[in-house]
Order: C-alpha cells, then structure tokens, then sequence
C-alpha cells in the first residue's frame, strides 16, 4: 500500500463523512444506523440508505409513513428501513444519468478514486434531498402517486411504479388520514389489484378493508 491509497474501510468512512453526511446533516438528516440517514417531517421519514454487498456500494431513497408500514408489511417499520418505504428509487431516478448512485470499493483504494466517488455521492444526494422536500405530509405523497393512473408509472420512483401497488399505497394513505375519499380509493385499488392472490396481496387488501370498516361502519 501506498501513502495515496486506503484501505477499504478508510475509503468509506472517507466517502460516508464527505460524499453523505456533510449533504445530508446540515440539511436536516440524522443517522439512523451505521449507513441510513433520516429526516424526519410532521407526518413522514425521508430516508438515505447506503446498501452493500462484496464490496458494491448502492444508494437508495425512500420516503416512509410510520403508520402505513403495518398495512403493507403487517409489521411496524424498523427506524431508518428504507425497505418500508411507500415511495422509493435511485438518485438515477431523479435525474439521469447519476453522477455516482453504485461503486465498488476494493481492499485498497487511491486518494484519486475516493474523492472522485465522494464528489459524485454528494452531487446525486443534493439532488435527493432536494426532491424529498416536496414530501412533508401523506397527503403530499397521495395527491404525488395520483396525478397518473398509467400502468407503469415512469417519473422519478421505483416503488410504487406499478399501478395495482400505487393505489394500495394511496388508498392506505386516505384510510389513514380519514379522506373523505377513502372509500372509492379502496374499491379502485381492490379492482386494480383482483388478480393478485398471493398470500401478500392477499393480506394487505384484507388489513385495508378491516381499517376502512373499522372507521366507516
């Protein structure tokens, strides 16, 4: 090794503390575990999620209701999951091409290569953190998935592009803020999502039905 290159786990304290942190604390964020960051608005989480496997680096957004996670997953969300995220994608997804969404961290690195990577992780995450401001309340994110009803929604998200999952999402989202419109959003993404019989599905149209009944009558 060489005084220019670091070490695997030097390069990514290097790339965490310069490419994410210095964009995402001082524009709210707090660290959520050891590679999520959270920042919280009166209604939702925004959360940034470094995610590894041998050495890849990838990182994911996500947008997350606290109290709509047990509708999707019967279970309540871990603090800083991205993975109970009713809205999530790629910095690729906001603005195309990424500058440096995914990279690769060898046993060592050169100095050349870590501030080249912390330099595109920072650009891609004030982009994020820009778009997530958009997002404070579930209404924000309801009235977001509802301006289409396309079968593939191909804005700025992966999940929930689908439009069977989108009006779940949105219908989950009205149940929960007692929308007046609660009821025909229920109707709309069970007629979206009738062919679906996995056990899934299956659960979470029967959690949303139980919700809607326990508040209607």
């Amino acid at each position: 090794m060489t005084e220019v290159d670091l070490s695997r786990a030097a390069a990514l304290r290097k790339v965490t503390a310069e490419g994410i942190e210095a964009v995402l604390l001082p524009a709210g964020f707090e660290s959520a575990s050891k590679h999520a960051w959270l920042r919280r608005t009166p209604e939702l989480h925004h959360v940034v999620a470094l995610l590894s496997r041998r050495g890849m680096y990838d990182i994911q957004w996500g947008v997350v209701s606290p109290e709509a996670a047990p509708f999707l997953w019967g279970v309540e969300a871990k603090h800083g999951d991205v993975g109970a995220a009713i809205m999530s994608g790629t910095p690729g997804t906001i603005h195309h091409p990424p500058e440096c969404q995914s990279f690769r961290l060898g046993n060592t690195v050169s100095l050349d290569d870590v501030e080249r990577i912390a330099s595109g992780v920072a650009t891609d995450l004030r982009r994020v953190e820009q778009r997530l401001r958009v997002f404070s309340t579930r209404g924000d994110v309801r009235a977001s998935l509802l301006l289409n009803r396309e079968l593939k929604d191909r804005r700025d998200f992966v999940v929930p592009a689908n439009l069977p999952l989108k009006l779940f999402t949105a219908a989950t989202l009205a149940v929960i803020d007692l929308d007046p419109g609660a009821g025909e959003l229920v109707a709309e993404a069970e007629q979206a999502m009738v062919r679906y019989r996995d056990e899934l599905s299956v659960a979470r149209l029967r959690r949303l039905r139980d919700a809607l009944q326990a508040q209607y009558g």
